[in-house]
């Protein structure tokens, strides 16, 4: 701007001043939440026993990380309304059940972890009920016995899936029922897994599988794994039968002939089977058609002399 006349020269010199003077004070900074470390956009919790309340300085951390928690009675409790903007969320050592509303405000987290909690052993679908946008879930190193049934049924978005170093030993067909075509990666390594259904999970789209350190039995309920890229099964290793024991899962499964094994069987038993039949209905089919031809009337001619006439004619008999 150019000041011309002298009352816009003092003008514009007010402004100049006013400018520098703004110019000195200092910007607030995020604050880190009571309690906290924090780390660029994530804050890093120990030891807490309730969550942190969030200020307008503190709550644009898009990350929050828990650990050794004290909750009430050792249950995750529901994070307030405050964190609803968070993307990812961790928790370390902090419970042994997580409440049904635990998650409820999260409409925006993309990556939650729940981890070495040793006496988490169950978990229901309910926390995950309202994780629509939730791409990456670690449930590693705990003591889960089952999975979440329906899971996906309100994660459809799931990539990433750690499920190792629990006490695993079946997944149910409907944990993963809706979001197939979205998973890419899973880690069900150290568990107690001996069988799995093909229908489980999907074999087509993934990029990333650990399945090793499980007791495999490798038996013909697992012949499936010949149809599946062998890369997926490096390193999952047989427990079972002992003819197998240490050897490659996939290799193992085609080494076996069940399909071949089950037609013979089939055939040995089917072939004789159906020549009995078809001597049977041709027994059966030989006495109908001579008890018919007995019971069938015939006609014999015959011819009589009565004195001096002669007769003569056909007479029915049966034969």
């Amino acid at each position: 701007m150019f000041c011309i006349m002298d009352y816009r020269r003092d003008i514009c010199t007010f402004a100049f001043m006013l400018i520098v003077h703004l110019s000195n004070i200092p910007v607030a900074r995020l604050s880190c939440p009571t309690d906290c470390n924090c780390q660029d956009q994530t804050a890093i919790c120990n030891g807490v026993s309730s969550f942190p309340n969030l200020t307008f300085t503190s709550s644009n951390f898009s990350a929050f990380e828990f650990s050794n928690c004290h909750f009430a009675n050792g249950i995750l409790p529901m994070l307030p309304r405050s964190y609803m903007h968070i993307a990812t969320l961790s928790f370390t050592n902090c419970s042994k059940a997580v409440a049904p509303d635990a998650f409820a405000f999260l409409v925006n987290l993309q990556s939650l972890t729940i981890t070495k909690s040793h006496s988490l052993k169950f978990m229901s679908p309910m926390p995950f009920s309202t994780l629509k946008l939730l791409q990456v879930l670690d449930l590693s190193d705990n003591e889960l016995t089952t999975l979440p049934a329906d899971l996906c049924d309100n994660t459809p978005l799931l990539r990433i899936v750690n499920i190792s170093h629990n006490q695993l030993n079946k997944i149910p067909l409907t944990t993963f029922r809706n979001c197939l075509k979205s998973l890419e990666q899973i880690e069900m390594q150290n568990n107690n897994f001996s069988t799995l259904s093909y229908e489980t999970l999907p074999w087509v789209y993934l990029h990333s599988l650990n399945m090793s350190s499980n007791p495999w039995n490798c038996d013909c309920a697992m012949q499936w794994v010949k149809d599946v890229p062998k890369v997926l099964f490096n390193g999952s290793r047989c427990s079972s039968p002992e003819g197998y024991f240490g050897k490659e899962l996939f290799d193992a499964e085609n080494e076996m002939h069940c399909g071949l094994g089950n037609k013979a069987i089939a055939l040995g038993i089917g072939i004789p089977v159906l020549i009995v039949c078809v001597l049977a209905l041709g027994y059966c089919l030989y006495k109908i058609i001579h008890r018919n031809h007995k019971s069938m009337p015939s006609s014999v001619k015959y011819s009589s002399v009565y004195g001096d006439t002669v007769e003569s004619g056909y007479k029915r008999s049966n034969v």
